[in-house]
């Protein structure tokens, strides 16, 4: 018997590469941001600082559940890296070595717009 090769990384694949990219720099941002807020001398700093843990916490859920399809599609990171355009991330895709690449200026927006989507939601 003849076995067949696995199915070749498709579009939803890749955006959800896209999704598991975008929660991951997001993550490292709010936690950069909450820890920077104590140093800071504002009035609603505690208040903020709630704001960004919540939004941190919807924002690592997202990424688990990111991370549970991938696993389920067989998809596993290798490694992420910055270049001088952008982002790039190398993963396994059953089987197959891939590598995406994400330009800054188009990365930042869709997560500006995400996180605008998510504070819409909020309030």
């Amino acid at each position: 018997m003849k076995r067949s090769a696995p199915p070749l990384p498709t579009r939803e694949d890749e955006a959800l590469i896209q999704d598991y990219m975008l929660h991951a720099v997001l993550e490292s941002v709010l936690k950069r941001d909450i820890r920077l807020l104590p140093t800071l001398e504002l009035k609603l700093a505690d208040l903020y600082a709630l704001l960004l843990r919540h939004a941190g916490k919807d924002n690592a859920d997202r990424l688990w559940a990111a991370r549970q399809q991938m696993r389920r599609r067989g998809i596993r990171i290798l490694g992420r890296s910055r270049t001088a355009a952008g982002f790039e991330i190398k993963y396994l895709c059953r089987g197959y070595e891939c590598m995406l690449a994400f330009d800054s200026a188009a990365f930042i927006q869709d997560l500006a717009s995400r996180i605008g989507a998510v504070s819409q939601n909020r309030l």
